[in-house]
């Protein structure tokens, strides 16, 4: 064993929190319903505060309340299809506390009614089943608990006891204009529909949760402690037109998660000239079905996820519609649009990755075009199926883009004036990357205002002279402040438009900027038939490239190039790169693969493409096996394509310890393994090559000594993956290499196969020489593998 060698590989064993896997089975039968369970109507009642009577007759129960609130113990509480339960109270204000003290849950698969608010609280859970008829003046369905001294107090506090199922809905309920539903409970599923017209509607997942309630109308609620687990699901649809709908699931504690899932419908639109609002809050927000109102918030401590195909829509007449997604990562697929007569806005905020895919529109219908902001903490990363549109039929609107972590980008970004002028974009970050990105902020009368990297001279206005302020800064207003990028670069496929399309129209203004190195491959047209716009290309060091065959100011139009290093030429483009499409954890929309991955399982730190490039194989080393529970095991993903330009993506097949079914091959792994350490495809996609530096030997007694792995497949989708040998130190038999490895070798920490997959390189970086005197020097061995039954005769 080499000495010293245990330092550099000590870092891999790290301490990792791993989430808890969310599943909507659990709220679905956590509340234990058994096809045999009664449904009988409501019996061993006693009223515990206030007054009120029961009286039965066949199939139905009515509770007839003489004081403003009353409390009533229930050893049971259910109402069959064709059995109804009617609560007669004093005024629609009124309040009933229905408590469950007997073991089973509430099935309400008939008739609930009142006049007033019903209360129905059952730690066992509660389930309004699909035929059920609720109609109420407000409902609380929870499986938390209240005491009679808070609630006769007016104090709405809800807390966790010992148990606490799920609340279920597949009913149809509805209150009346300005009553509310509020579900809450651990887990709440809505598969049914809710409609409360000028009221609320509350989903929501907590071990405590506080009401606020004035005459009948739920103000506000507070979930002051989380829960494990916590889920709010909407399956099907949510309606409070003029009122609100608010989804809150929250965690128990900064390492546990909250989910809130919507695959169906919540809308919240205008009612008698009262706009509706829509607030979810959760640690992971995941939208696959619509979201439609006049204001919308959406806020994920971890992050929030808009499938393709989902949408969310501020659009309509309303002056104040407004979009605001907050996460830590943030995706947006589908469609956000907050579209109208004038543009709304639209705000995406993540502190860590955001990731834009497909469509996202504050467009002026009628008029102004409205704005969009997007910021982030980290990268933003934009794939060329992305179109981000402020245009107005009149003038447009702004849209700016600020990543602290830097811009990539290959969409399309539009601000067009219809029949006035162009808007305004601003595009900028640590560092500015746009390949083949298309920018239009063009107009009738007048182009407008596009900042890429910077404003004007980095924003340096003390020295402009009368002209150069005017044509640059003083025609567009108030421009806001931006960031200014290190270092920016436009490929050869990358567009810029300012020019005024009109008769009289008057070019606009185009910068692009870095405070480190610009380059610039691409067209800018800031052409105007009245006159020529102003294009700055420059750098407050470095104009490493300015391509200017493409750069139109227009007759009398303005260029400035002022770095303080110029290099300007027909040098060779730039390859016309675009991002095509992202894989990876809630990367969605467009050409992306949303992948399920486990925090700090190294995913993508080594891929192999094979020759068509249709085909790739990424490691994931940190990967801890199908079951989380081999650590550091590692995995190898494999994905296919339809086309040549990563259409159609798809996971096929996943090798690692315990991935079993379909295409994926189970593979015997030891903990720290790093099994995906190293990949590589040959031409054809149907064999594999994948390291292992922290594989210990067949004996596992040779810490770090590595080992390499070979696979085959009986065709390029990866199909009959099966292991074909294994080469490392002590591996015997069958077609496996025993090779001479010292331990901390690290062999297979890097691996190359031929085209036809019949010669293998695997690197050991840790290898101390043939007298293992010369330490981490580092050696290459050369293999021959004839993984080609066939191929013998032909050597």
């Amino acid at each position: 064993m080499k000495s010293g060698k245990g330092s550099p590989v000590s870092g891999f064993r790290r301490l990792r929190v791993r989430p808890i896997a969310l599943g909507v089975a659990a709220a679905l039968f956590a509340l234990g319903l058994s096809p045999g369970r009664s449904h009988a109507l409501p019996v061993g009642e006693q009223v515990t505060a206030g007054t009120a009577t029961v009286q039965r007759s066949g199939s139905s129960v009515t509770v007839t309340q003489s004081t403003p609130n009353a409390a009533i113990n229930w050893q049971a509480f259910g109402i069959a299809a064709g059995e109804a339960v009617r609560f007669s109270q004093p005024a629609a204000s009124s309040i009933v506390l229905n408590r469950v003290v007997g073991q089973d849950p509430s099935q309400i698969m008939g008739s609930l009614s009142s006049n007033g608010q019903v209360f129905l609280l059952n730690p066992n859970g509660v389930l309004f089943g699909a035929g059920a008829q609720v109609s109420v003046g407000g409902l609380v369905a929870s499986t938390l608990s209240m005491s009679d001294a808070d609630f006769m107090a007016g104090r709405q506090s809800l807390t966790r006891g010992s148990i606490a199922g799920s609340v279920v809905n597949h009913a149809s309920i509805v209150v009346p204009s300005g009553g509310y539903v509020a579900l809450i409970a651990p887990q709440v599923v809505n598969a049914g529909s809710i409609n409360s017209p000028g009221g609320t509607v509350a989903l929501a997942a907590g071990d405590k949760v506080t009401l606020t309630l004035d005459n009948g109308s739920l103000l506000g609620f507070s979930v002051d402690q989380g829960t494990l687990n916590g889920l709010v699901e909407n399956r099907q649809a949510i309606r409070a037109d003029g009122g609100v709908v608010i989804l809150t699931a929250k965690a128990m504690d900064s390492i546990t998660r909250s989910l809130i899932n919507n695959t169906g419908i919540i809308e919240a639109g205008t009612l008698a000239g009262r706009d509706g609002a829509i607030w979810l809050e959760a640690s992971d927000i995941r939208n696959s079905g619509t979201l439609a109102s006049s204001q919308i918030g959406l806020r994920a401590v971890n992050a929030i996820t808009l499938e393709s195909g989902s949408r969310i829509s501020a659009d309509g007449v309303s002056q104040g519609r407004t979009i605001d997604l907050t996460g830590g990562f943030v995706g947006l697929g589908g469609t956000v649009s907050a579209d109208g007569v004038n543009g709304g806005t639209i705000r995406a905020t993540a502190l860590g990755t955001l990731s834009l895919a497909e469509n996202v529109s504050a467009r002026g219908l009628g008029g102004a075009g409205g704005r969009i902001e997007y910021k982030s903490g980290g990268v933003t990363i934009e794939s060329n199926s992305s179109v981000s549109d402020v245009s107005g039929a009149t003038v447009g609107g702004s849209l700016s883009v600020n990543a602290a972590g830097g811009l990539l980008g290959s969409g399309t970004y539009r601000a067009r004036g219809e029949t006035g002028e162009g808007g305004r974009i601003d595009l900028s970050g640590g560092t500015v990357r746009l390949l083949s990105a298309q920018i239009d902020a063009s107009g009738a009368t007048r182009g407008g205002l596009v900042r890429i990297g910077g404003a004007y001279q980095g924003g340096r206005t003390d020295e402009l002279d009368a002209g150069s302020r005017e044509r640059f800064v003083g025609r567009f207003g108030d421009a806001a402040q931006m960031a200014t990028s290190a270092r920016t670069f436009l490929n050869d496929g990358a567009n810029i438009d300012v020019s005024a399309r009109g008769a009289a129209g008057d070019g606009g203004t185009a910068i692009v900027w870095s405070n480190q190195e610009t380059t610039f491959l691409g067209a800018i047209n800031a052409t105007g038939a009245l006159r020529g716009g102003a294009i700055e290309l420059s750098s407050k060091d470095v104009l490493r490239r300015a391509d200017l065959g493409r750069v139109d100011t227009g007759p009398g139009g303005l260029l400035l190039l002022d770095p303080k290093n110029i290099v300007i030429g027909d040098t060779a483009a730039a390859a016309g790169w675009s991002l095509q499409a992202i894989l990876g954890s809630g990367y969605s929309g467009g050409k992306n693969v949303d992948l399920p991955l486990d925090s700090n399982g190294g995913f993508a730190t080594v891929v192999a493409l094979n020759s068509a490039g249709d085909r790739l194989a990424v490691g994931s080393y940190f990967n801890d096996g199908a079951s989380g529970a081999n650590t550091d095991s590692g995995a190898v993903h494999l994905f296919t394509f339809t086309d040549r330009n990563f259409s159609g993506g798809a996971l096929a097949a996943t090798l690692g310890s315990g991935y079993t079914g379909g295409r994926n091959v189970n593979v015997p792994l030891d903990a720290y393994d790093y099994f995906g350490t190293s990949v590589a495809l040959n031409a054809a996609g149907d064999r594999l090559a994948v390291g292992a530096y922290g594989d210990a030997g067949a004996s596992n007694a040779n810490p770090y000594s590595g080992a390499v792995r070979l696979f085959t497949f009986t065709d390029s989708n990866f199909s009959g993956g099966a292991l074909a040998a294994t080469i490392g130190s002590g591996y015997t038999g069958g077609n496996n290499v025993n090779v001479a490895l010292d331990a901390y070798d690290l062999f297979g920490s890097s691996v190359a196969l031929s085209a036809r997959g019949d010669r293998l390189a695997a690197g050991a970086m840790y290898d101390g020489g043939a007298g293992n005197a010369n330490s981490y020097s580092g050696a290459v061995r050369l293999f021959t593998c004839l993984l080609y039954t066939s191929d013998a005769a032909d050597e």
